[in-house]
């Protein structure tokens, strides 16, 4: 048994690793929306009214659609990846049962929403969709 939980621990060590990696792909996009965005508005608010800046709004349309669709997939990718490792811990329990490791992540869970309980509602990825309840 310690072999087969060797296993699933390395697979969740990888997905850990893979998660962060996610995380920093959508802190780097964010960034580069960021700097771009402050650079154009930069560059209109000297400028005199004309046809000719009309094509920033544009481009600002374009690379908020571009930044909404990369970090909604990466959130997808990032939640793909926390699915799989839900999956392995059930199962790491059932091969280890005296180490009660989902009764002691659902008791870290609920004290932890019990210390937060209105933050604990609110899902950081609902800003990006405009959907401010649920569950964790």
């Amino acid at each position: 048994m310690a072999d087969n939980t060797d296993v699933l621990l390395k697979f969740c060590e990888e997905h850990w690793t893979e998660m962060r990696h996610i995380e920093d792909q959508r802190a780097t996009i964010t960034n580069i929306v960021i700097i771009i965005t402050s650079a154009a508005i930069g560059f209109v608010v000297p400028q005199e009214p004309s046809w000719g800046l009309l094509s920033l709004p544009l481009l600002l349309i374009l690379l908020g659609i571009y930044g909404a669709i990369t970090t909604a997939k990466l959130y997808e990718r990032h939640q793909f990846a926390q699915k799989r490792l839900d999956y392995w811990y059930k199962r790491i329990d059932e091969l280890n049962p005296e180490a009660k490791f989902i009764e002691l992540k659902e008791a870290a869970d609920a004290r932890h929403k019990s210390e937060y309980p209105k933050m604990s509602n609110f899902h950081l990825h609902g800003l990006l969709h405009g959907k401010f309840g649920g569950n964790l």
